[in-house]
């Protein structure tokens, strides 16, 4: 009857809904299920054969035929407390065909228990050390075929897979149990935690309010965000924009900025440097793809161009940002020390300048003294040839290199 009201109360919220149920036990394996010949195929009275996990009915609009399921479900029994509930949740989420998730629709899966679960490491007590493999093991009747072959998957897993298959978790736990899966939230987006009542009486409740607050909620996540720091900022319903990834309390109809700021954390391996960045609301389709090519050096300090650099910048290119920045700081103290020896030497080239002015000038007034004192030679030498030519004239010899030694002068 409850589950009746669940699907009617489910129809006031919307009109095209399906409804599945799976049930799960744990490993038959020591020490998990009793393989004693006496316990295997009745663990309890009244109890069925042990199992790791049944797909019961595949998703269908038929509530009628739900409920019918679940009540024909018998229970079953195992030894140690915890139970094998995520291979249980890997599985309902991995095999999308066989359980009949719909693409593109909100995908929810409720999780009721009053135990906790094994998880990724825990198969090795029962001699199982192959890994989950995160993939779709169901057999045509809806058993999970590598229960005793495989690890439980790990807290990880499961939050990968429901984000790849954009599946909304609800833990329906008991009280006790509360706290552990509470701690479950952070890690596995989108998921909600919800008490369950000893009689399950409030289980109507409990889908509804979980429903509403997973609908009503937009929270963005990045995958491929390695090496890089993504930062949302929204103003969701107020006036005051504020850095968060999420909005909660939204009406149907309300729309939601978000602005996006992505900064480089540091550098990427070499030919890693173009990066698909896929930013999307948990538990919807739509997303935005962002493609990105990090750039931690200019094109001059590519390979090609390094073919004509000196060996220093070379060398240069081969170190750490920290070893660049010891290195930048000594070259500036040389430049600085190159600066001041310059200035130095400026100033004695100036002195040595003004020496030579200063020479110059001095050179300059003897060779004038000389001019003069040649001049004064040169007009006596004219005033002796003249004597000599008149004597000549007289009959006195004449030197025919007189005339040439004076136009030389």
């Amino acid at each position: 009857m409850l589950l009746l009201l669940a699907a009617e109360d489910m129809s006031t919220i919307t009109k095209n809904f399906k409804l599945g149920f799976g049930s799960f036990v744990d490993k038959v394996v020591m020490p998990y299920v009793s393989t004693a010949p006496n316990k295997i195929n009745s663990p309890c009275p009244g109890c069925e054969k042990a199992y790791g996990f049944r797909n019961v009915h595949p998703l269908d609009p038929n509530a009628t035929l739900f409920r019918d399921k679940v009540n024909a479900a018998k229970v079953s029994g195992n030894l140690d407390a915890p139970e094998g509930g995520f291979d249980a949740i890997m599985q309902a989420i991995a095999c999308e065909t066989e359980i009949g998730w719909r693409n593109r629709s909100r995908r929810m899966l409720l999780f009721s228990t009053d135990a906790g679960f094994h998880y990724a490491g825990d198969g090795k007590l029962g001699g199982i050390i192959q890994p989950n493999d995160g993939n779709c093991h169901l057999s045509p009747d809806g058993m999970y075929t590598e229960s005793s072959n495989q690890d439980y998957p790990s807290i990880s897993q499961v939050a990968v897979k429901a984000k790849e298959k954009n599946v909304n978790i609800i833990f329906a736990v008991t009280n006790d149990q509360k706290n552990i899966y509470d701690q479950l939230k952070p890690i596995i987006a989108g998921s909600e935690t919800g008490v369950l009542a000893s009689d399950s009486q409030n289980v109507v409740k409990l889908v509804r309010d979980n429903y509403l607050a997973i609908t009503s909620k937009v929270e963005m996540i990045v995958e491929n965000s390695d090496n890089l720091e993504v930062k949302f900022r929204t103003k969701c319903k107020g006036t005051e924009e504020k850095e968060t990834n999420k909005c909660e309390n939204l009406a149907i109809g309300e729309s939601v900025d978000f602005s996006v700021t992505v900064e480089v954390k540091s550098c990427p391996p070499k030919g890693e440097e173009e990066r698909t960045l896929r930013i999307k609301p948990v538990g919807l389709y739509d997303d935005l793809t962002v493609k990105l090519k990090l750039m931690c050096q200019c094109d001059c300090e590519s390979p090609k161009q390094m073919i004509n650099q000196t060996q220093s910048e070379r060398y240069l290119a081969t170190l750490s940002p920290e070893e660049i920045q010891r290195v930048t700081e000594a070259r500036k103290t040389l430049d600085k020390q190159k600066k001041d020896f310059e200035t130095v030497l400026s100033k004695g080239a100036q002195t040595i300048i003004s020496a030579r002015v200063e020479i110059a000038d001095t050179l300059s007034k003897n060779f004038e003294e000389l001019e003069e004192v040649r001049h004064l030679v040169v007009d006596q030498e004219l005033i002796d040839w003249k004597r000599k030519q008149q004597l000549a004239g007289n009959g006195a010899p004449f030197d025919p290199n007189l005339l040439e030694n004076l136009q030389k002068w």
